[in-house]
């Protein structure tokens, strides 16, 4: 049987902050150069997003998805924490009282 143990929040949420926002670094300015070099964004953004809002939403998006990362892992760690360690609490361990008898001095 797998032994549950708990895990660290804080190290969770800083190592999924970390990785939302490499790959929003990496991914969102390339879909951001993609969509400049195809001209205007689809939809109703069309009319109103520039090449000045897409590169500054490129800059502050790996922010905010970063943000996004460390609140999402410090739920997932602590949900975990919550509900799956639950059953698992360590058992209690109860120590006998033993009263010292002497050898000696009883007998006589």
């Amino acid at each position: 049987m797998k032994k549950h143990q708990t895990i660290n929040v804080l190290l969770v949420a800083t190592v999924s902050a970390i990785l939302h926002g490499v790959l929003a670094g990496i991914f969102i300015p390339l879909l951001a150069m993609l969509m400049l070099s195809f001209g205007a964004l689809p939809g109703p953004l069309a009319a109103i997003a520039t090449a000045e809002h897409g590169m500054m939403f490129a800059i502050a998006a790996p922010f905010g998805y970063g943000a996004i990362g460390f609140a999402g892992g410090a739920l997932m760690a602590f949900l975990y924490n919550r509900f799956v360690m639950a059953g698992h609490e360590p058992p209690v361990r109860i120590e006998p009282e033993i009263e010292s008898v002497s050898a000696v001095g009883d007998a006589a």
